[in-house]
């Protein structure tokens, strides 16, 4: 069904994509067999290949039905329908606990200032004291770990670093940690020590100790 819609759509986009990032010696009969279906092929094959994957599994991290009657009464908007395939394809047990980085250990005014400079948020549940604020603050604890990581395959070019160190910058963070430091000098440290933290010290949390 993919190969049968126009050229310029986004399975054929992911296809050129694959292909043109393949090895130069590439053999072109071995190029070809990549298409805009190779992103689907390799996830269903991780999750099923996985000592804790099943069928079930892939079908609904995929979206493919199983079919049986089971399609008609799954609810397929419930994220946790695919979050056991998510944690195999994070390289996590699909069993394990969700744990969630955290920013609790940073200076919280410089935190809250920076957060209130990256988001604009007009939705009262999402503002602070609103019963899904604690939603956006493991958003931006996951911006926040991840920076170094996109700045360093990314560059400084890239939208999400640019605009992250726009934030920190307008809202003046400290830290008194780094005395003397410039913002984005200072998200670079917090990226580190949350990334850490996450790997070595985090334990499961419940939302409301986020």
């Amino acid at each position: 069904m993919l190969n049968s819609l126009m050229d310029n759509n986004i399975s054929k986009k992911i296809a050129a994509t694959i292909r043109d990032n393949l090895p130069p010696d590439c053999p072109k009969e071995l190029k070809n067999n990549f298409s805009g279906k190779s992103i689907r092929q390799s996830t269903i094959t991780t999750i099923i290949t996985h000592s804790e994957g099943t069928y079930k599994d892939a079908a609904c991290r995929s979206g493919h039905d199983t079919g049986t009657s089971l399609d008609s009464y799954a609810d397929k908007l419930n994220p946790a329908f695919a979050l056991r395939g998510a944690r195999i394809l994070a390289h996590h047990s699909p069993n394990a606990d969700v744990r969630l980085p955290r920013l609790d250990f940073l200076p919280q005014d410089s935190v809250n200032r920076m957060l209130e400079k990256l988001f604009i948020v007009d939705v009262p549940a999402f503002q602070s004291g609103g019963n899904l604020h604690h939603f956006l603050r493991v958003f931006f604890a996951v911006l926040i770990m991840q920076h170094n990581r996109v700045l360093k395959e990314m560059g400084s070019d890239n939208a999400i670093v640019i605009k992250l160190e726009q934030a920190a910058r307008s809202a003046s963070i400290t830290d008194p940690d780094y005395p003397y430091t410039a913002p984005e000098v200072i998200v670079s440290k917090w990226s580190d020590t949350v990334c850490v933290r996450y790997k070595t010290f985090l334990r499961p949390l419940t939302m409301a100790q986020t």
